[in-house]
């Protein structure tokens, strides 16, 4: 939720999601730290582990972005849409959201149906992931770039896609468009 503060947005929501990131990134530099240590940190179950955290951050991310949508009349779609793109032109937004899509479901899927959102969301993740081994680990690497492994570094892609967010709900409310 965001409110207007002399011109400016004043989100009330980006506090509470940072102070989870910022604690599930010190667990994540626990783990991070341990499995340096470790001769096999994989058979130790040490990414499992930080694949498990990275996950829980990504459905935090996912809260914020209903949050933020919510009572705004705008799709899902249409915002999953704004903001900026990585490099494989996929918008960051929608990348957080099938992210925390796969934490989520991917265990109650049938691997060998035919279920749209489950195949979608799979060729989603495999897109950006490139594995399907540690794939939110991945992709979380894929959204810091060069920049160490943390949740806490995905928030001004956030706060970005809430500005053009706002612009966009604003525009639409203007010319009495939801779409």
């Amino acid at each position: 939720m965001y409110i207007f503060q002399k011109g400016q947005v004043c989100d009330l929501k980006t506090r509470e999601l940072t102070e989870l990131l910022e604690m599930l990134d010190q667990k994540l530099s626990s783990l991070i730290l341990e499995s340096n240590k470790s001769e096999d940190p994989d058979a130790l179950g040490l990414y499992d582990r930080a694949e498990y955290f990275i996950g829980i951050g990504f459905v935090a991310m996912q809260q914020y972005i209903a949050d933020t949508m919510f009572n705004s009349k705008v799709s899902k779609k249409n915002a999953l849409n704004l903001g900026n793109k990585s490099p494989k032109g996929i918008p960051y937004i929608a990348i957080i959201n099938f992210a925390a899509n796969w934490w989520k479901h991917e265990a109650e899927w049938d691997w060998f149906g035919e279920g749209e959102i489950d195949q979608q969301t799979f060729k989603d993740v495999l897109n950006v992931s490139g594995s399907v081994e540690y794939p939110l680990s991945n992709i979380l690497s894929h959204l810091c770039a060069e920049n160490e492994l943390s949740l806490s570094l995905v928030i001004p892609k956030l706060e970005s896609w809430r500005d053009e967010f706002i612009k966009y709900r604003q525009n639409q409310c203007n010319n009495n468009q939801y779409t």
